[in-house]
């Protein structure tokens, strides 16, 4: 009999898949026996299963009982008796289920640029560009005779220029791959369409609206360069450094004649903030928030129990009306800790008799504190020429022992606050700047005498004393609105009406008219400009970690030279 083909039947899908696959896929073995069996082209191969394969039963062994009772064995499979069958399709299986398959080896060639080690190694940008340009000349006189190579120990502008540009250009690629592809193809780019960049030699550049002025190309279209890159920021770094540490909006002027780099306001204040020259300079002092009132602010007392005291000035005035020459004054500032009343002293100089002279008319018209809080004498210490005086005033041992004997008499108790704290004396201070703030932009042109100054801080003094102590209410209904005069005299401190003399000019005005005009000045001032300063509390508002023992600090001190700071 002549047989025209051969089928071959299989369970095995592991096999039907070898039989499948390229034989450059198969390991040396089974590629080998594959390529033997493929050879016999007229051998047809097909899925049987398990259960209807006859030769499984000799592959796997069976009892001479089960064996007379197989009618696999004996008959066949009953798939072959049918003429229309189809052979079934084995599960396709994948590659990993496939024993004996060779390891494909594909060759990419990878460019990651955040490998490249010259632009993450060095803080400096112009480092980077030094070593980079020496690298191209090397290069360059590998590929020329000795007798053409450039030997020169300096750098050249144009190879500074070309390592430049192939440093822009790698970062670039490296954070604009994108941007770039969608110039190349045309496509619209979201990031920068704002710029309207194009593409110069590789190098992305700001395509802009200023292309038909005067200036140079490298200033109509400037590179462009990312936020995030580390060589980007030692590039702003260099510049602040070489222009001797300037501003953010100078370096910013000053990268845009080259360069135009993405949030460029946020990223040079981040980089300026890392400056250590400029912090040494003007550090960041450390502050926590802002703590309980003492006791003596919220018990209740008699007014001026408990007084404040600090100076203001100084202000010139005149020893006598013929006497034109002006010399210094102070105003002596008593502050009640408990109503927030004012009391003003005009004082001629800074003398301890002058001084106890002042504190004594405070006394007489006020009665005995028991308690007189003010600065710590090392506060006054400072450039300000004007603080010095107040400084020898209270560190002199004459006036602390004639301040001793007078407060021991009279059994006050004198408490100075801690040194270089002055936010501990905060409501004398806010006292001084009401009166001194204002008193100095409305008296900077007048000279007074001490008598007129007298009778001008007698009328501020009512002024402060009929402020409110709380905000107004808009009921008309409400009573009458608390201020520190009902302490003293229990009700509002009133002037008497006057006529405004304030659109009346200087030259026309007599001696007390002038003092009127002054005291109407400073009403509208501190109206107007500082009581709406005291809504806002624009500072220590966040509690923050105190300083604990072993932490190394800066201490800031006034009277060292500046970039001297002990630790």
């Amino acid at each position: 009999m002549n047989f025209t083909s051969t089928i071959l039947w299989s369970d095995s899908q592991v096999v039907l898949a070898w039989l499948r696959k390229s034989l450059d896929s198969l390991q040396v073995f089974v590629r080998h026996r594959v390529a033997e069996i493929t050879s016999n082209s007229h051998f047809t191969w097909k899925y049987v299963r398990t259960d209807q394969n006859p030769a499984d039963t000799v592959s796997r062994g069976q009892s001479a009982n089960g064996l007379v009772e197989n009618d696999v064995w004996w008959n066949g499979p009953n798939f072959l008796r049918t003429v229309d069958y189809q052979a079934e399709t084995p599960v396709t299986l994948a590659d990993r289920e496939i024993p004996e398959l060779r390891v494909q080896l594909i060759a990419l060639t990878v460019m990651n640029y955040d490998e490249f080690p010259l632009l993450t190694k060095f803080n400096s940008f112009r480092k980077v560009q030094r070593i980079l340009a020496y690298a191209l000349r090397f290069v360059s006189n590998a590929r020329k005779k000795r007798e053409d190579r450039l030997l020169s120990p300096y750098l050249t502008i144009p190879e500074l220029r070309t390592a430049l540009h192939l440093i822009v250009g790698a970062v670039q690629h490296q954070e604009f791959t994108k941007e770039i592809e969608c110039i190349r193809s045309g496509e619209s780019n979201h990031c920068l369409n704002n710029l309207r960049p194009f593409l110069d030699k590789d190098l992305l550049r700001v395509g802009g609206r200023i292309s038909n002025s005067q200036l140079p190309f490298e200033m109509k279209h400037q590179l462009i360069l990312p936020d995030k890159s580390p060589i980007v920021r030692g590039l702003i770094a260099d510049i602040h450094r070489e222009n001797l540490h300037t501003g953010s909006s100078s370096v910013q002027y000053l990268l845009r004649q080259q360069f135009w780099l993405v949030n460029a306001r946020s990223t040079i204040r981040k980089v300026l903030k890392g400056c250590v020259s400029c912090f040494r300079t003007k550090p960041t002092t450390i502050d926590q928030q802002m703590g309980d009132l003492p006791s003596y602010r919220v018990t209740p007392a008699q007014a001026f129990e408990r007084v404040g005291l600090d100076f203001a000035g100084p202000i010139f005035v005149k020893q006598s009306v013929r006497k034109a020459t002006p010399v210094k004054g102070y105003i002596c500032v008593f502050v009640c800790m408990v109503t927030k009343a004012m009391h003003l002293e005009a004082v001629e100089n800074l003398s301890a008799d002058l001084f106890l002279a002042a504190f004594q008319r405070f006394v007489s018209r006020r009665g005995f504190p028991k308690e007189v809080f003010s600065d710590n004498g090392t506060n006054f210490i400072g450039a300000q020429s004007a603080l010095r005086d107040l400084y020898r005033l209270f560190k002199e041992e004459t006036t602390q022992n004639k301040i001793f004997e007078y407060c021991q008499a009279k059994q006050i108790n004198w408490r100075t606050i801690p040194p270089s704290a002055p936010h501990f004396g905060g409501l004398w201070e806010a006292g001084v700047k009401s009166v001194k703030t204002v008193l100095k932009k409305v008296y900077q042109s007048t000279s007074l005498t001490l008598f007129e100054l007298s009778t001008l801080l007698c009328q501020i003094e009512a002024i402060l004393n009929s402020r409110p102590l709380y905000f107004l209410s808009s009921d008309p209904m409400e009573p009458e609105v608390l201020t520190p005069g009902h302490f003293l005299i229990n009700r509002p401190l009133l002037a008497v009406p006057e006529p405004s003399v304030v659109e009346i000019p200087t030259n026309r005005l007599s001696h007390w008219q002038r003092i009127q005009q002054i005291r109407e000045h400073f009403w509208k001032r501190w109206s107007r400009e500082y009581v709406t300063e005291l809504q806002v509390r624009g500072k220590w508002t966040k509690q923050k970690t105190n300083v604990r023992p072993g932490m190394i600090v800066v201490l800031k001190d006034d009277n060292l030279p500046p970039q001297c700071w002990r630790l």
